[in-house]
């Protein structure tokens, strides 16, 4: 790739990896904000359910934004809408609207930056002439890459973000948090601002228009060219949100049940941060194994990366489900395994949802998988159930049963739902 094409991308990763410090660093506080404006605990947290659920929401309709106006804009329209919003709980006076403005600007810009990296890496990937080519093994392997070290600098960001505000909350008061949280996305918004001219001094050097739909306000008869999306992705994308969906809902269980009962604080802490730290642990190993296999030394299977990673996620499932009711150790060993699995699962998905589809709609996809991920969690309703060992037990094993099919036929789906078209 060019150099301005590295700049652009560089630009955006710290964008993303910033906006969940400011968000979670925000979203830790936002009851004693709520509580010291005299609204009650129980208001609080439904205003926080709610204002969580539209976040999702606006992804989607902030998907069909950047089909217009593209995704970097729409990531800095968010960025601006969560400064707003930021800036009402500075003032104290309307916290309430300021934290559902908030999550609006965090939903806005939740699937922006992941499709803005995916046309930078496409509009590098031309043929001689400047013409679009269609999705490649290099391309995937990039974009999984990319996508890897976002979903592991995303987890250790949001796990720093707490303690971080937390420092300053306890030292300076909420409103220097705010104000801190509000400082960061104005720098977000420069960010991917910058990003977006340096793409546009990208498209002025190609001797032709730049990937497919690149070119945001353009007809789509214009813009598209034959063998870019693959016929099937639509499909392709549906049958992979159903394991997605069972996947959330099993970890869900998980979390809704941690052993507290009668564990040290200490032994607290380290069920709360394993899973971070064996995320991002693992998100490095694969993100090399990814760059390795972009340099054409090895070539990786994305559809067998994915399905080893959910087979592993199933696989700890089964110490989870024996140690939610008190057995720490092995709940533990479950944390830890499934883990590994996530951080092979989740990029993967993202990584599918931008390159199956058109690069105008890769917002879309990205949002639209992010809306099935967050329904998944629903999972921990479970409790209503009693049951919630049985059930951990059951979606340990099924998952374990899709992933080693999903491995072992890894080529053929691949192949016949995510393969572009050549004519």
């Amino acid at each position: 790739m060019r150099p301005k094409a590295w700049i652009a991308l560089l630009l955006l990763c710290p964008a993303v990896l910033l906006d969940r410090l400011a968000y979670y660093g925000a979203r830790a506080h936002l009851f004693q904000a709520l509580g010291a404006a005299g609204v009650s605990s129980t208001r609080a947290a439904q205003l926080l359910t709610v204002a969580t659920s539209l976040s999702y929401l606006v992804s989607v309709a902030a998907g069909g934004l950047a089909f217009v106006i593209g995704p970097r804009l729409t990531a800095v329209a968010g960025s601006l809408v969560s400064a707003v919003g930021l800036g009402l709980l500075v003032g104290g006076t309307t916290p309430e609207a300021g934290l559902v403005v908030m999550m609006l600007g965090a939903g806005l810009f939740r699937p922006c930056c992941i499709a803005a990296a995916a046309e930078i890496v496409s509009g590098e990937d031309v043929g001689p002439s400047g013409e679009a080519l269609p999705p490649s093994a290099r391309r995937f392997a990039v974009l999984a890459a990319i996508a890897t070290v976002i979903y592991g600098g995303v987890n250790l960001f949001a796990t720093l973000a707490p303690v971080a505000s937390g420092a300053i909350y306890g030292g300076l008061g909420t409103r220097a948090l705010f104000g801190s949280c509000l400082v960061l996305e104005l720098v977000i918004a420069l960010l991917v601002g910058v990003s977006a001219l340096v793409s546009l001094s990208l498209r002025a050097s190609r001797p032709a228009a730049g990937p497919p739909d690149a070119i945001y306000r353009t007809q789509a008869a214009h813009a598209a060219t034959s063998g870019v999306a693959a016929p099937n992705a639509i499909a392709g994308l549906a049958l992979l949100a159903i394991p997605t969906l069972l996947h959330g809902m099993a970890s869900s269980i998980g979390w809704a049940f941690m052993p507290f009962e009668g564990v040290s604080a200490a032994s607290q802490g380290l069920l709360q941060m394993l899973n971070p730290a064996v995320v991002v642990a693992a998100s490095l190993g694969l993100a090399i194994a990814w760059i390795v296999s972009a340099a054409g030394r090895a070539q990786l299977l994305p559809m067998r990366v994915w399905g080893v990673g959910f087979a592993i996620a199933g696989l700890g499932m089964l110490p989870l489900a024996l140690g939610l009711h008190g057995g720490t150790g092995m709940f533990l060993l479950g944390t830890a395994v499934t883990a590994v699995g996530e951080a092979a699962i989740a990029p993967i998905v993202t990584t599918y949802a931008v390159l199956a589809v058109k690069p105008r709609a890769a917002a879309l996809s990205v949002a639209l998988m992010g809306l099935v991920g967050w329904l998944s969690y629903s999972g921990s309703t479970a409790s209503a159930l009693g049951i919630p060992g049985l059930l951990l037990t059951l979606g340990g094993l099924s998952c374990l049963a899709i992933g080693i099919l999903a491995a072992l036929f890894a080529p053929r789906i691949h192949q016949k739902l995510f393969a572009p078209a050549t004519g």
